[in-house]
């Protein structure tokens, strides 16, 4: 089993708390979120406008979870695992619990930000069934 060296970015305040499934393994091992050779989250960010110039994944948590000297009007950005504890990058491996679940949602109304953006349908479908933050149409 892999240890977890992932560390949430969190604190009071913040304009968006991205809420994603859990660590995979390359992210972990790296010590950095969206750090693995796949992952296209800081791309995406920097072609959606919300940081301003482009970040090499190695360190792009500290610069874009830890600052905001690149993010859009100095937005301030976060970042949890819906299971902070389990490392595992094949998605369909991960069960999500209420458990789960409840201490996400107990966590966002303490850091109180003012977006949050879902990141896996798991996360959502999982917010849904247990926490009925939103309505299926």
């Amino acid at each position: 089993m892999n240890t977890l060296r992932l560390q949430p970015f969190v604190r009071p305040g913040l304009d968006v708390l991205f809420l994603a499934l859990n660590p995979p393994v390359q992210s972990n091992t790296n010590g950095h979120y969206f750090s693995g050779d796949q992952s296209r989250f800081y791309d995406l960010l920097f072609r959606s406008g919300l940081i301003v110039q482009a970040v090499p994944k190695a360190r792009a948590d500290e610069i874009v979870f830890g600052g905001t000297s690149i993010n859009h009007n100095r937005s301030t950005f976060g970042v949890i695992d819906l299971i902070g504890d389990l490392v595992q990058t094949q998605s369909g491996k991960v069960r999500v619990s209420r458990e789960h679940v409840q201490k996400a949602v107990a966590n966002i109304q303490r850091v109180g930000p003012r977006f949050v953006c879902v990141i896996h349908s798991k996360v959502r479908d999982a917010l849904n069934r247990y926490a009925g933050l939103t309505r299926e149409p």
